[in-house]
């Protein structure tokens, strides 16, 4: 004699597995070096990372090389979504300039990334003026826009008020933040709301460390 499970108890059981697919931790990692196919796959497959972001533009004002391979081998690693971050150069080249300077680096290069994150932090990369700094800030995002990009903001609160006085533009971006907790915490359970965000996409919840011979930061989303 077969028992069948009751159609409830069938239902109940895809609810449950649907939940836990839904709510699912995902791993990814951010770098600002060039990173091998085997490297990517070697933290894919030994890590869980399943989500890349590589630096695109530095700090100095010019657009990272680096990137091209990072980007391009960790689409062929398999893992997704693949993005790059813009690390503002406020002191060195002007918001439109330097964002043209990396959409012909992208395009030069046949790079292509899933969204763009303004990395917002290290107020001595900055001015002393928030209007200033918001300013600038307002328009490398519109210039972006401009250019066809998906936008979002890596900051914290730590960085974002004395660079910007904790000012509510952008927030209906996605936010990506940072926390460093003694024991990593890959979770929202230390979140604060800051500036227009009133909840987060991403957190990296741990530090520069390495791992595949890869230098990494660790980040997590629900």
């Amino acid at each position: 004699k077969i028992d069948y499970l009751p159609k409830m108890s069938l239902v109940a059981l895809l609810v449950v597995l649907c939940f836990a697919f839904a709510s699912a931790d995902v791993y990814g990692v951010d770098v600002s070096d060039p990173v091998s196919e085997s490297a990517w796959s070697c933290l894919k497959s030994q890590h869980g990372v399943q989500f890349a972001v590589s630096r695109a533009f530095t700090s100095l004002g010019y657009f990272d090389q680096g990137c091209v391979s990072a980007v391009k081998n960790a689409r062929a690693a398999g893992l997704s979504p693949v993005d790059v971050y813009i690390f503002p150069a406020f002191h060195h080249i002007g918001a439109n300039a330097s964002v043209d300077a990396f959409h012909k680096g992208m395009v030069n290069n046949n790079v292509q990334a899933d969204k763009v994150w303004l990395d917002i932090e290290g107020p001595e990369f900055w001015g002393s003026s928030h209007a200033t700094n918001v300013h600038y800030i307002l328009t490398l995002h519109e210039r972006l826009v401009h250019h066809g990009y998906k936008v979002g903001v890596y900051t914290s609160n730590s960085q974002w008020s004395p660079i910007t006085g904790n000012s509510r533009v952008l927030g209906h971006l996605p936010l990506w933040y940072a926390d460093y907790e003694d024991t990593p915490q890959p979770n929202f359970n230390d979140w604060k709301p800051f500036g227009a965000w009133s909840s987060p996409s991403i957190k990296q919840y741990r530090g520069t460390h390495t791992e595949c011979g890869v230098g990494i930061d660790s980040n997590w989303h629900p």
